[in-house]
């Protein structure tokens, strides 16, 4: 009964042995959020993971012996070295698909051309009452220059929430000019290219530098700061509200002085321009 024992302990300490070695690769391949990145973090929630196998494992040896305990537990082991912990809802794969799709549905809701959203867009920041929504996802590294150490990898994924009303008119005017160019750039039958930059700004606007809410799949991040992760990755990008208002102020400058832009685009450009030195005249 102690030789048991003894091999019990012995199927634990190979057991626990895997699991640190499972960490190590899985952290060498940049595949943990930063939940997980220290092994006093990963350890429970991987013996969690696999209670029942473990648990069958310790039978197996008690019963039949160290060598069918053994080869149970390779039914623990393999799993762990795939495994994605804390990716409840998402893996980092289908975090940008999410993103993209919950934007496109945005536009598709304002309407199938660039002319039916333009309508939209115009009303719903007449009556101030929606709430914009609007999804983000970055990915990106920061190279190290000592070669034994590898790259930083980060990523984000969020979908910002703000309700026109509680947002100040140079923030609404600048929403709404970004909403048309999001619109003419990146929904379909626009008569803009396509352009990420207006993804990101109306992603600045929406949060507010905080004022702004996150919906129910909250946020997915790695690298950046745990506590604000959000305010982390817009300092980061210089996607702060006041710096995005400047670039949009900038941007629309150029964009009604070049005569290579439709008309309609530059219509909206003049438009919005004219509105910011009403207000703040």
């Amino acid at each position: 009964m102690f030789s048991k024992l003894l091999y019990l302990v012995l199927l634990a300490g190979i057991a626990f042995a895997c699991c640190y070695g499972a960490f190590r690769l899985q952290k060498h391949q940049d595949r943990l959020p930063h939940d997980y990145e220290t092994f006093d973090r990963f350890w429970p929630a991987a013996l969690k993971k696999q209670a029942i196998w473990l648990g069958v494992a310790g039978l197996a040896e008690l019963f039949g012996g160290f060598g069918f305990g053994f080869i149970v537990l390779l039914f623990v082991v393999v799993p762990w070295v795939a495994w994605k912990p804390g990716y409840v809802k998402f893996d980092e794969k289908k975090l940008g698909p999410a993103a993209k799709a919950k934007n496109d549905k945005w536009l598709a809701d304002l309407g199938a051309n660039w002319g039916d959203r333009a309508r939209a867009i115009q009303a719903m920041f007449e009556q101030k009452s929606a709430t914009i929504q609007a999804s983000e996802y970055e990915r990106w590294s920061d190279q190290v220059r000592d070669a034994a150490r590898p790259d930083i990898h980060y990523y984000i994924y969020f979908t910002a929430m703000r309700n026109l009303a509680a947002m100040s008119y140079q923030e609404r005017v600048a929403l709404e000019f970004v909403e048309h160019l999001n619109s003419l750039a990146n929904g379909p039958g626009g008569l803009l290219p396509a352009n990420p930059l207006y993804g990101h700004w109306r992603t600045s606007l929406v949060w507010g530098d905080g004022k702004g809410q996150l919906d129910s799949d909250g946020c997915e991040s790695k690298g950046l700061d745990g506590r604000n992760p959000i305010g982390d990755y817009l300092s980061r990008m210089q996607l702060g509200v006041p710096a995005v208002i400047n670039q949009i102020t900038i941007h629309a400058g150029q964009m009604q002085n070049d005569s290579r832009q439709p008309q309609e685009v530059r219509d909206i450009c003049q438009n919005m321009l004219a509105r910011f030195v009403s207000s703040a005249a």
